[in-house]
């Protein structure tokens, strides 16, 4: 009899792994009729995208004018009720006793569908247009960072990347298990800070592996993604984290054993009057949804079966009853913790969306790629980390740029990290694009006294007045610095901006008095006139 998870059900497998046969009682895990509907949102700051290349020398071919990167303004997690399950996955409402999960990701313009560039794949990133995503976006179901995660890969994920925007995502969740450099890519579990280990459940892998079907919901028949176009795109983005493998009995799907990776539907939908384009993923929750979803009569019991009637909710039972039925030699293996906390779990911890933690990892392609050539050009994350926040507590203070200077006094010289091997109050970093520096906030290779203020010297502040609203303009900046804007020195008028990838930024004031006024650049000591009529 099986045993051990919370809910059981006849033949997991008909002969499963190593020769086990389970049988039960047949159960269906039915989520309680809740009122409400609620639904987790993240904000993005807009304007924020920012090149990070990740090839040798970090000098690949990208084209931002040719190819603007996706730029994501927010993203929201939530139960969800089909009003058709097995006619349109996307039209519905939120509710919280919904038999799916929805998960929204909202992008300021046009956003294609990713094309193909995976190494057995063909190199056409730009297929369905010049503004693809790629990327990963994580979900931690059970909101516990120690259990699941990415062992063979963590340098393609959140926690591998966020240093890279030169600071660290705030508080102790996420701001110590963040790679500092690329150091932390050492293939131990066990080694700080941890990397490997997210806390992920599953990803939406937008990896550049091709699509198994496009259907158009709306728009023209042509083969690229348009202004105001809607479609439903088919295919097997939506994994249980890999981490999880080497540890699990889910059989005998795509992948092989221990993989969990459905056929899912991902709808991408511009909206012409926002100019604003939504991708959106609806997956059930449970079997009872997937059988809705696929107009079956009878609601299949879980089995680990990624290609019958499969749910969220089946992989977690997974990953429960595999800790629960793990043999000797996977529990002495150093990567087991990443599962073993499964084991004292429930399958309903991880049936409410809203309560779910969720970061976003967004890339571009390069124009072009060679074998061996990394895929990805990161430009957007979220949460975001704080630039110049090195500690990760959520302020830019002394301590932080006593860090930055800190490091370069240990590291300046030391061939181990300088690549110049000099005393210059410099440290190159070494292979610099494979490898990076959180001390390096503008990401230009180096690490230099010039990192710990948010100022490049060469800042300029203008200002223009028409009916009351004083508009403001910030340029050549350092890229990504958040600064503060002050009118008239007027504390309580404070505006923090963010510069973009090309150093620029803006604010407005509102209900500006006639007459002249005074803008001032806190941070760079920079000032400007302006007049209101």
């Amino acid at each position: 009899m099986r045993r051990g998870s919370d809910v059981k059900y006849f033949s997991r497998h008909a002969a499963g792994p190593r020769g086990w046969i389970a049988a039960g009682v047949v159960m269906v895990l039915v989520r309680v009729p809740a009122i409400g509907q609620t639904v987790r949102t993240w904000e993005d700051a807009a304007g924020d995208v920012q090149v990070r290349r990740t090839d040798a020398g970090a000098d690949g071919l990208v084209d931002t004018n040719l190819h603007p990167p996706a730029d994501l303004l927010s993203y929201q997690v939530g139960a969800w009720a089909p009003s058709d399950a097995r006619a349109d996955l996307f039209q519905g409402v939120w509710w919280d006793a919904g038999l799916f999960m929805r998960l929204d990701l909202v992008f300021a313009g046009l956003v294609n569908p990713p094309g193909t560039m995976g190494e057995d794949e063909l190199f056409d990133p730009f297929r369905y247009g010049a503004s693809p995503v790629f990327g990963y976006v994580e979900i931690d179901v059970d909101a516990d960072i120690n259990t699941g995660g990415e062992l063979a890969f963590p340098e393609l994920r959140y926690q591998g990347n966020a240093g890279r925007w030169g600071g660290l995502p705030s508080g102790k969740r996420l701001a110590r298990r963040v790679a500092l450099d690329a150091t932390a890519f050492d293939g131990e579990l066990s080694t700080p800070p941890h990397v490997e280990c997210s806390g992920e459940e599953f990803h939406l892998a937008f990896n550049g592996r091709a699509w198994e079907d496009i259907r158009i919901k709306r728009g023209n028949a042509n083969p690229f993604f348009q202004r105001g176009e809607g479609w439903i795109l088919t295919g097997r983005v939506f994994h249980r984290a890999h981490g999880f493998e080497a540890f699990s009995y889910a059989c005998c799907c795509e992948g092989g054993q221990g993989r969990y990776l459905p056929r899912v539907q991902v709808q991408f939908d511009h909206d012409a009057s926002t100019d604003r384009t939504t991708v959106s993923l609806v997956y059930p929750l449970t079997n009872e949804g997937a059988a809705a979803m696929a107009g079956d009569s009878e609601v299949e019991p879980f089995d680990g079966d990624a290609c019958n009637q499969n749910s969220l909710g089946e992989a977690v039972d997974d990953l429960i009853f595999s800790t629960r039925n793990a043999p000797s030699w996977w529990r002495s293996d150093p990567d087991f913790p990443i599962i073993a906390g499964w084991e004292f779990k429930t399958v309903e911890e991880a049936m409410t969306p809203a309560a779910w933690e969720v970061t976003a990892l967004t890339a571009t392609s390069y124009l072009e790629r060679s074998s061996g050539d990394p895929w990805y050009v990161w430009t957007d994350i979220a949460p975001n980390p704080l630039p110049r926040d090195v500690d990760g507590n959520g302020v830019v203070n002394e301590a932080d740029k006593d860090a930055i200077a800190q490091y370069i006094i240990k590291h300046d010289g030391d061939p181990e990290y300088d690549g110049d091997g000099r005393v210059n109050e410099r440290v190159t970093v070494i292979d610099f694009g494979p490898n990076f520096s959180v001390y390096d906030v503008n990401y230009d290779g180096r690490v230099e006294t010039s990192d710990a203020t948010p100022c490049s010297g060469r800042e300029t502040v203008s200002g223009s007045c028409r009916r009351g609203k004083l508009k403001v303009k910030v340029t050549r900046g350092v890229p990504g610095a958040t600064l503060t804007l002050r009118l008239d020195g007027n504390a309580s008028t404070d505006c923090p901006t963010t510069l973009n990838s090309r150093g620029r930024g803006k604010a407005k004031f509102n209900d500006v008095a006639p007459g002249e006024h005074l803008v001032a650049l806190l941070e760079c000591e920079r000032q400007a006139q302006a007049r209101c009529d």
